[in-house]
């Protein structure tokens, strides 16, 4: 049962409303003109589950978090949802509350036996804070994600602690956005785009009828561990044992490390003209954007690891049935990803990375622990760098992509930023990561390095180098009208 107990904030904001009361405690800051109230939170009353395992890409987060030694808010991620405007603050407490029911990783807490095991529990009942920010309507959305940073800056705990944090930023109380924060351990960036749509759903039908039902993890665990899981499964391990066996050896040379301490530097470059390059690359090669970006992304660390065929770690989400496609939890795990580089411009290599990510795609369902020992068994690793690679593309806007012109991409390469974003020992056992994100109208890439690999001016080297390889190879296409996108 959902106790919809959730007061109109709005009394806060100048409006009457006699038949609702709210205690609240405030907060300015006068900088932003916010005005911050504790709100009821959610309460939803359900019996208390039984602990039970984690699904296979539960255990993996959990592992690389366990690596961080308690500093694993990096872990966490963020997501902020633009509201129908119609919507009241009652509507808003009801469908975030039939979300936070209808998927349990959202109100369970997570811990590790004594004999290893990873398990997670449903809380029963559970009670969840909203926050409620109040802004105006031009600053609504900067507010929204500055709280959602904050937010996000804090390490949950999970053994005790709902994975979820929320708030909801109105303008003279009416809901404008809503912020959403949650540990990696419960929800992946797939997730999250679930959760707004049915976010949505919810606000502008009140029902999630025609949608199939959310599995639990319990369901999903044993789907995994089924017989069709396991044949799944030994496909995925074996995959990855022959495929690190025939892969040549990476290494960097000692000259581009430059040891620092902290140790590990993430450097960023926010760029323009990255968009409208890889647009054009897409047009002329027929594969998605992220193909494109792939095949650019393994030419570079195949440069600088001195190998035609380097490995990277990718991410994939493994949501194309169900009930996966239904669940927010994760589900994403990493994929090996390799691809032929030699004797290619990019063009060509972003459709071989088209066609090679299928298999990286076909073999990403696995329990890790046990592909871990079966790497190490069979000696397939050649050296640290052929697991240590990865590229994850967050872009959470994958609409085709507008095609540059060559003038356009000449004068946009020259207002890239660089900058440094992160220096710290907190690491994982990543020596290369590169990050592919929208900043407005610009990609943003972060490369993450240990600076025994990579120095700092090996870092920004090779970040400005991947750019001016799209860049170049845009303009060496034949030019095209203007307007047409690419895919």
């Amino acid at each position: 049962m959902i106790t919809a107990s959730f007061p109109s904030v709005a009394s806060l904001f100048l409006r009457k409303q006699q038949d609702e009361r709210l205690t609240v405690t405030h907060e300015r800051d006068p900088a932003h003109r916010i005005t911050s109230a504790s709100v009821p939170g959610i309460f939803i009353e359900l019996p208390e589950g039984k602990p039970a395992p984690v699904t296979w890409g539960q255990r993996a987060i959990w592992d690389a978090m366990a690596d961080l030694d308690g500093r694993d808010q990096q872990f966490n991620l963020s997501w902020v949802i633009s509201l129908p405007a119609s919507t009241t603050p009652l509507a808003v407490h009801r469908a975030v509350s039939a979300l936070v029911q209808r998927h349990e990783s959202l109100r369970s807490v997570y811990g590790k036996a004594a004999d290893g095991t990873v398990w997670y529990r449903p809380l029963g009942p559970v009670r969840i804070p909203v926050r409620w920010l109040e802004a105006s309507d031009e600053e609504a959305g900067e507010v929204a994600e500055k709280f959602a940073s904050e937010m996000k800056s804090h390490s949950f705990r999970h053994e005790s602690e709902p994975p979820l944090r929320i708030a909801v930023v109105g303008t003279l109380g009416n809901p404008r956005l809503v912020a959403f924060v949650v540990s990696h351990l419960v929800a992946d960036f797939e997730g999250l785009r679930l959760v707004e749509r049915e976010l949505i759903r919810l606000l502008e039908k009140d029902s999630l009828e025609s949608m199939p039902s959310a599995p639990t993890l319990l369901e999903l665990t044993r789907l995994q561990r089924s017989e069709r899981g396991r044949r799944e499964a030994e496909r995925s391990i074996n995959y990855w044992v022959e495929t690190l066996r025939k892969a040549p050896p990476m290494s960097t040379d000692p000259a581009l490390g430059d040891l620092r301490s902290p140790r590990h530097w993430k450097g960023s470059l926010v760029s323009r003209a990255l968009p409208g390059a890889v647009g054009v690359l897409t047009r002329e090669s027929r594969v998605s954007s992220a193909a494109v970006v792939l095949a650019g992304v393994s030419w570079a660390v195949g440069r600088y690891t001195g190998t035609h065929q380097p490995c990277l770690m990718v991410m994939f989400n493994n949501r194309l049935r169900e009930p996966y496609r239904s669940s927010v939890s994760p589900v994403a795990l990493e994929g090996l990803f390799t691809v032929d580089t030699s004797g290619a411009d990019l063009i060509e290599l972003a459709r071989r990375a088209a066609y090679a990510s299928l298999s990286t795609y076909r073999y990403a369902q696995y329990s890790k622990p046990e592909l871990l020992t079966r790497i190490e068994d069979s000696g397939a690793d050649h050296t640290p760098l052929n697991r240590a690679c990865w590229f994850n593309d967050l872009r959470t806007n994958r609409e085709p992509l507008q095609p540059a012109q060559a003038e356009d991409l000449e004068r946009e390469i020259e207002r890239s930023v660089f900058r440094w974003v992160e220096q710290t020992d907190a690491h994982g056992h990543e020596a290369i990561t590169v990050h592919l994100a929208e900043s407005g109208d610009r990609w943003e890439v972060t490369l993450s390095a240990d600076t025994a690999v990579l120095g700092p001016r090996s870092i920004q080297n090779a970040l400005r180098e991947l750019e001016l390889a799209f860049v170049e190879a845009a303009r060496n296409c034949r030019p095209e009208p203007h307007g047409a996108p690419a895919g």
